[in-house]
């Protein structure tokens, strides 16, 4: 009798497993040794990375890297090879981190305890005071790189004094990271496209740019949270009213997609552009009001003139 596969069924393929030491260390600057269990062909598996001295990975790697193993049909028995493809780790130089400094402690930005180093590009290191009641001033994150400790600004200090941290803003940011005292501002400036509510910018906002652009005084009560909200200004329309009213608070004054009803006084009419607008892209186009032909403004026909010479 003959043993034959079924129809359209495939006959297995054997491939060459990938050694354990078939990892091109090459492929990794600055890498002293990797370390990685036999492999077969297609399969991934994690390795053991150890830099050269003076390099690290990144602290929070762990030292650990996906490889995968990689072979070819017909190849010779363990002729796999390991590759990292376009995803290699990188060996950065590293920055001295003391636990025994006097005045400050060290931990990763997400909270995550670090040891004596910590590696250049990646590793965002957030300092806080040693000692009951301190408050850093200033700056809180530093970044290695490298191989030295950097400040975006001027080095931080510890008082006793209260100090604020940075409001935290949804859909925008704070321009900077530094810590202020009782008395200090922040400015606040929404992501694109993302506006204050109107209660917001009526408080908060700058007179030139007040629904992205905001400044928050630091002040014995805590900043509340901030947020910004996909929507529109309220239009620059003259000599009349809008419909619906603006929302006031929880939103943007009118949302993405809302339609506006524009109404003229005065018996009025609207002789240039529609009489009801879409908000789109952050903004909505307002017409103009004219009576019995002419525009009921010196304000109106500047307008219309700045359009038509555009």
């Amino acid at each position: 009798g003959t043993i034959a596969l079924a129809e359209g069924v495939t006959a297995p393929l054997c491939l060459p497993k990938c050694p354990a030491d078939s990892f091109d260390l090459s492929g990794i600057d600055k890498a002293a040794s990797v370390k990685v269990e036999e492999g077969v062909s297609g399969e991934k598996a994690q390795a053991t990375i150890t830099c050269s001295e003076g390099f690290s990975l990144p602290y929070r790697s762990k030292n650990k890297a996906e490889l995968t193993c990689t072979s070819e049909e017909g190849g010779e028995a363990n002729s796999g090879k390991y590759t990292c493809g376009d995803s290699c780790p990188v060996c950065d130089a590293v920055c001295p981190v003391s636990a025994d400094d006097e005045t400050f402690a060290f931990a990763l930005a997400d909270g995550e305890s670090i040891g004596a180093t910590v590696a250049s590009g990646e590793d965002i290191v957030e300092v806080s005071c040693k000692g009951e009641g301190k408050n850093i001033l200033g700056e809180r994150f530093y970044s290695c790189k490298d191989g030295t400790l950097t400040f975006d600004n001027a080095e931080p200090t510890c008082t006793e004094d209260k100090v604020c941290e940075p409001p935290k803003v949804l859909n925008g940011k704070v321009k900077s990271s530094d810590n202020v005292a009782i008395g200090g501002k922040f400015e606040v400036e929404c992501n694109g496209g993302f506006l204050f509510d109107y209660k917001t910018a009526d408080a908060n906002g700058k007179e030139s740019n007040r629904f992205t652009e905001g400044e928050w005084t630091c002040s014995e009560e805590k900043l509340e949270d901030i947020a910004c909200f996909r929507g529109c200004v309220p239009p620059d329309f003259q000599g009349g009213v809008i419909y619906p009213d603006i929302n006031k608070e929880g939103k943007a004054p009118y949302e993405e997609g809302a339609t506006v009803e524009f109404k003229c006084l005065n018996d009025g009419n609207i002789i240039e552009g529609k009489a009801e607008g879409v908000c789109d892209g952050g903004q909505i186009p307002p017409p103009v009001c004219g009576c019995d032909g002419l525009v009921t403004s010196l304000a109106l026909l500047l307008s219309i003139l700045a359009r038509n010479f555009m």
